[in-house]
């Protein structure tokens, strides 16, 4: 998996039209991820229903979004008329078809993204938290400690998760690892 500040450097250097139909998808052990405008696109133009997190990262002091996938579903997840190549190895991007990414009526594009990305919400702290207690973890603000990482995968309610938030709960325990090891 690439550095974030990698991710968020392509992310954001995008050349206004020509890349704004291209979602960039890294790779990180069996799944792929995508981040801001590239989770933008998948939202609106791929898959409604991906679940998008809101997550700080220590290392830039920022937070960002993302979505994240199996790699196995990529072919589903392809659009009709889309193509599908390669990056830097084992990166994808997913290239929509011309003329399918416009923005909403009376709006810009950067105007849809940004008003997309007020309306995910960081997750809320705990109550233990809030009172300020040691022993919880906050969604918002994820442990950027092994120990603390470690902690987490320890209270994770396995038997209480559905098959799915247990995939997502372990591709951002691996993309938090990556960021540290």
């Amino acid at each position: 998996m690439a550095e974030i500040t990698k991710i968020l450097e392509k992310e954001n250097s995008r050349a206004i039209p020509e890349s704004l139909g291209e979602i960039y998808l890294w790779q990180g052990g069996k799944f792929l991820r995508a981040y801001a405008w590239s989770a933008f696109l998948c939202t609106r133009y791929v898959n409604s229903a991906f679940k998008v997190t809101k997550s700080f990262i220590k290392k830039i002091n920022a937070e960002i979004v993302f979505i994240g996938f199996p790699e196995e579903s990529l072919e589903k997840f392809t659009p009709q008329d889309a193509t599908v190549s390669e990056f830097d190895g084992t990166n994808k991007i997913i290239t929509l078809p011309p003329g399918l990414v416009k923005p909403d009526t009376g709006s810009t594009l950067e105007q849809d993204y940004q008003n997309w990305y007020q309306t995910v919400k960081s997750a809320e702290p705990s109550k233990e938290t809030d009172k300020g207690s040691k022993d919880s973890t906050s969604r918002a603000r994820p442990q950027q400690t092994l120990t603390g990482i470690m902690k987490e995968l320890m209270e994770y309610p396995l038997l209480k998760s559905s098959p799915l938030a247990t995939m997502e709960f372990v591709a951002d325990i691996q993309q938090r690892l990556s960021l540290l090891l």
